[in-house]
């Protein structure tokens, strides 16, 4: 699949942005550290048995080439 340009690239950053913000709107940071949902961190921590460095490879993938992902793969994963 041939590369997209730039201007779409810049708005699917926006819409990232603005899909963390609406996640993340009315908690404060206390809120933030404690939430495993959005705190991979504290979740890491939590499960050291898990693939960390695999999924962490996953999410490189996914940042960088994500309008290729296939969805059924990704549902999958999920």
């Amino acid at each position: 699949m041939p590369s997209r340009n730039g201007q779409i690239h810049v708005q699917d950053i926006l819409n990232s942005v603005n899909s963390i913000q609406r996640c993340t709107a009315n908690m404060s940071f206390e809120e933030f550290e404690q939430n495993e949902t959005v705190n991979v961190p504290h979740v890491q921590l939590q499960y050291p048995q898990f693939p960390w460095q695999l999924m962490s490879n996953m999410q490189n993938v996914i940042a960088h080439e994500y309008f290729q992902i296939n969805l059924r793969i990704f549902w999958n994963t999920v």
